[in-house]
């Protein structure tokens, strides 16, 4: 955009074509006052109060409304404003039962200190005291209409951020209020339990009603309890949501987006409330099972015994026979200490991530289609879904397990009309909002991308089918077979649905392709292969990467996978090569074991006889294999932060620190490190998994090292340098390189699933 420049208050200052006045104001550090001004919501100019003096008109105009155009001269301050302001205000206050005193949010309410601003300590009109209700029907908000001012900013980042649209308004005047689904309780309505609402609130219309007098106490309460802001991360999924944890008296009593990091206050349920909800029972110290009891001991006897025991398995039955599995929601620095006490401290290299296996399907597919061993991304990145204008989602429901992620496809499907196809057995929280819905037996997946694939190249549902050389004979023939009769009879999927689909995806200019764990729990690298496919027939796919994007599990499912948490490959991705073990070997001063087939979600319990389950404060979904395997295995030791059925089943509980208690990093979806920083201290005598995985690897004889922070970030830089930089800086985008390969040059894959039928 090309620079202006305006005059305000007599001072030139440079904005850019395309801002509003208030936009040019705040960068350049000139203070208007508002209410419904948020950043990334659209402008209204519902509260009055950001009025400005324009030469040459005699109208006062709304600086958030008003386009910043070359040679404007403008004034933000001057006795008239200052008394049409102070008047607005004044009736705002005699509106509404503004009581100060009793409401959760005085202290941190934008409407108070705007009063104290312009020095209000009378109304001139009389108060209306209107009687309007108070809801407290959804389990973490409440709305009291009474204080509301109605600035629009809940209503706009509900429908133009989170795309659900739950609220509006109703009535007019004086009983006009902010409305849930035209008139239901909040509880019963549509609402996602985001909270954007919350945040954007600028009084205490809107707030948290489990822990709202908590965060009173904190900007009340002077200086032992004012409330301390930390620039965190979330730790609820693989999204990477930059947070403020906000806390007083050390605890956490708040989590509100990262306005910092953009995207207008957006958060999920788990981000927001849930993280700050946990009433699990927590762990603070060791436990060792005694004639089938778990008793309390300390941190020497506790390491010394598990020390003891796998050394045992170790002599008997061969380093083979120990295994470690970590929750991907742990901290990078945690991961990669974890890899190498198992490597390097046991000798074994059965190490892997809860999630692990998913990863392995997209890393095989990949490489079987491009003939290279692969360590760069090339999958889509999350900014793609703002742009996209076709979203193909495959086995995943994202309103449930990435809810920021359902909130940029409402947005895509809302704003920009983007068309939706969803490709699911069961409905989803985004099935009523699909332009198409394909339901395919369970175990079809693969033959319905065969069949959407045939149709692009046999019934010229495409206007350019791009096949390379490459396999072409083998692939056309291959899918002769998939007519959309036969795909049909196979999948359940009507063969106008199957067309339609097919017909959509190919005339999309911008597509993306979601894939969760519906795809990967199948073990089949082939299905994510076709998915490949079909982007690199239909063109869409360019030279570095694919417009898909498989949404992982965890915070950071793609770090472990970077840090060695996987069977297969070393930490950066790397092969086992001699180089690379030689490399890893002079670095830990102990032998690299070679990779392993070994699979977190089917291990053999009779030949692994040593468990480490390190979970931290997941809350794993464990199935009923898995608790029988754990079940049968000889020796169990679980690192987590609280009790759960999983403790139970354990020979040794090792308590941790949760997710605010600790430190780190996150690698994100995107590849992306972000900090994750200390908010709160832990209970007393609880070790970081740092320091027990250290203290372990000292007991089982490994060289002491890494016994601080910045020890481990300069190992990890070391032997990974991709993350050298972003570890030093505490963020960034981690760039793998690898064979140079262009994807558009892969090899098509058709597999025939129908010889399995």
């Amino acid at each position: 955009m090309s620079d202006i420049t305006i005059t305000i208050d007599g001072r030139e200052v440079k904005g850019r074509k395309g801002q509003t006045v208030l936009e040019v104001c705040k960068e350049n550090g000139i203070y208007v006052p508002t209410l419904c001004h948020w950043p990334g919501l659209s402008n209204v100019g519902a509260c009055r109060l950001c009025v400005v003096e324009v030469e040459g008109s005699n109208k006062l105009g709304t600086s958030c409304t008003m386009p910043a155009t070359d040679g404007l001269k403008i004034r933000t301050e001057s006795e008239a404003l200052f008394a049409r302001r102070k008047m607005t205000l004044e009736l705002l206050f005699s509106e509404r039962n503004h009581y100060c005193p009793i409401c959760p949010e005085s202290g941190s309410c934008e409407l108070q200190d705007l009063g104290y601003r312009f020095g209000i300590d009378a109304i001139r009109y009389p108060y209306l005291f209107p009687s309007l209700p108070l809801d407290v029907s959804h389990p973490h908000i409440a709305m009291e209409h009474s204080r509301c001012v109605l600035c629009t900013r809940c209503v706009r980042v509900c429908s133009e951020r989170v795309g659900v649209g739950t609220l509006d308004f109703r009535e007019r005047g004086i009983a006009q209020m902010i409305s849930p689904d035209a008139g239901l309780p909040l509880g019963e309505s549509s609402c996602v339990s985001c909270g954007a609402c919350v945040q954007v609130c600028p009084t205490g219309t809107l707030f948290n009603k489990n822990t709202a007098y908590l965060e009173r106490a904190a900007t009340a309460g002077g200086a032992h309890s004012a409330m301390q802001k930390v620039s965190s991360t979330c730790a609820g999924c693989s999204v990477g949501c930059r947070t403020e944890v906000c806390v007083s008296n050390n605890r956490v009593v708040r989590i509100d987006a990262d306005m910092a990091a953009g995207d207008a206050g957006i958060l999920c349920e788990k981000g927001r409330f849930s993280l700050l909800q946990d009433r699990r029972r927590r762990l603070t110290r060791p436990l060792i099972r005694r004639s089938g009891r778990l008793e309390e001991t300390d941190w020497e006897t506790a390491l010394a015994h598990i020390a003891s025991r796998v050394s045992e398995v170790v002599a008997q039955h061969g380093a083979s026979a120990v295994a470690g599995i970590a929750s991907p929601a742990l901290p990078n620095e945690t991961l990669y200490l974890f890899q190498k006490l198992l490597r390097a401290g046991v000798g074994t290299p059965n190490v892997d991530a809860f999630d692990g296996r998913d990863l392995r399907v997209t890393r095989a597919a990949t490489e079987g289609l491009v003939g290279a061993h692969v360590r760069a991304k090339v999958e889509a990145r999350l900014s793609e879904l703002d742009e996209a204008d076709l979203y193909v989602v495959v086995g995943a429901d994202p309103t449930r397990t990435h809810p920021v992620v359902a909130a940029a496809i409402r947005r895509g499907v809302y704003q920009r009309r983007a068309q939706l196809i969803l490709i699911n057995p069961r409905k989803t929280g985004l099935t009523e909002l699909a332009d198409l819905t394909l339901q395919p037996r369970r175990g079809s997946d693969g033959v319905l991308l065969n069949g959407m694939m045939q149709a692009i190249v046999s019934d010229g549902v495409a206007e350019k089918t791009l096949v390379p050389t490459a396999g072409r004979g083998a692939f056309v023939s291959t899918l002769e077979r998939y007519t959309p009769f036969a795909v049909e009879m196979e999948t359940g999927v009507p063969r106008d649905d199957v067309l339609q689909a097919a017909r959509m995806y190919a005339r999309a200019k911008r597509p993306v392709i979601l894939y969760g764990r519906g795809i990967t729990r199948q073990s089949d690298p082939r299905l994510i292969a076709s998915m490949q496919s079909l982007t690199l027939l239909t063109g869409h796919a360019d030279a570095t990467h694919f417009p898909i994007l498989g949404l992982r599990r965890s915070a950071s499912s793609t770090g472990a996978f970077d840090l060695g948490v996987d069977p297969s490959r070393l930490p950066g991705r790397q092969r086992f090569t001699d180089e690379a073990m030689q490399r890893f070997e002079s670095a830990w001063g102990r032998p690299v074991p070679t990779p392993a087939e070994f699979n977190a979600n089917e291990f053999d319990a009779k030949a692994i006889r040593a468990l480490y389950l390190l979970a931290g404060d997941d809350d794993l979904p464990l199935g009923e294999e898995f608790a029988e395997r754990l079940m049968e295995t000889e020796f169990v030791v679980v690192h987590a932060s609280h009790a759960s059925s999983l403790t139970e089943m354990a020979d040794v509980v090792l308590p941790t620190l949760t997710w605010a208690e600790q430190s780190g990093t996150f690698t994100n979806i995107d590849g992306e490190v972000l900090p994750l920083r200390q908010a709160v201290p832990g209970p007393a005598g609880v070790w970081s998994a740092p320091e027990v995985l250290g203290a372990l690897g000292s007991a089982l004889g490994l060289e002491a090292g890494c016994k601080t922070p910045e020890a481990i970030t300069e190992e990890i830089a070391a032997l990974v340098p991709e993350y050298a930089a972003a570890l030093a800086e505490g963020e960034g985008l981690v760039r793998f390189g690898g064979e140079a390969f262009d994807v558009r040059r892969a090899d098509l894959r058709a597999p025939d699933y129908f010889r399995e039928v």
